[in-house]
């Protein structure tokens, strides 16, 4: 009986390890290809200069700094959380994080939007006055993403310490492939450039924003989310 308990068990790890996997090498075909036709739709143009750096600065702060160290953060403390206390404790943890994070990320967009014209000029000094112009509107687009990467990264890390892999694994997923679905659009009715490169940084905007809502909706349904919580906490700061 043991012995066909650890065969049941070891199947049902190595079948969640497989879909895993699956879903990582789906998420990595379509990060290939949205590459792939983001090279060919945009080639080396200015406006090809104006979209990456405007995407750069976000991207770095937001995703690769904030939410990279968020979920290196997030995933220890979070099982510690649940392993040794009550899952209230790790409500109020999550409540916490989520606002005070919210909060940072902010003030951090004000911030960069503030000082959007010399960060660009500095950035892309190399570039002509045209397309440091267009950068600095692609950026007034872009930059509301600093405000959902963290809910990404924060939710993220919940589902996994919660014991659920495969939603987690879908995020980055979802989030190239509805930048892939605007993208194709652009390239197969030959919109130009200088519409399509704001397009694809509103793109952006909404594949973090249907990411950030699919993942928070999943945690909600499994009922671990109490707005009246959040709402509390929001109006305890502004006073």
């Amino acid at each position: 009986m043991k012995k066909i308990t650890v065969l049941a068990n070891n199947k049902h790890v190595l079948s969640a390890v497989t879909a895993i996997m699956v879903i990582n090498l789906a998420v990595t075909a379509v990060a290939l290809f949205k590459d792939i036709f983001l090279a060919s739709y945009l080639g080396t143009s200015g406006q090809a200069d104006a979209f990456f750096l405007a995407f750069f600065i976000p991207d770095t702060v937001g995703s690769n700094l904030v939410a990279s160290a968020l979920s290196v953060a997030c995933v220890p403390l979070f099982s510690k959380i649940i392993a040794f206390r009550p899952v209230e404790d790790l409500r109020a943890a999550v409540k916490d994080t989520v606002v005070y994070f919210s909060l940072f990320s902010f003030i951090l967009m004000i911030m960069f939007y503030i000082l959007r014209v010399p960060m660009v000029n500095m950035l892309g000094a190399g570039l002509s006055e045209e397309t440091r112009y267009l950068c600095g509107n692609i950026l007034e687009i872009i930059l509301p993403a600093l405000l959902f990467f963290p809910l990404i990264s924060i939710s993220s890390a919940l589902l996994q310490v919660q014991g659920s892999f495969k939603i987690p694994a879908l995020a980055p997923g979802l989030l190239n492939f509805i930048f892939f679905i605007a993208l194709i659009y652009l390239y197969v009715f030959s919109v130009p450039l200088i519409i399509g490169v704001k397009a694809l940084g509103l793109s952006i905007i909404v594949s973090v924003i249907i990411t950030a809502g699919f993942l928070w909706f999943y945690i909600w349904q499994g009922g671990f989310i109490k707005p009246r919580q959040y709402i509390g906490k929001i109006k305890n700061l502004i006073q």
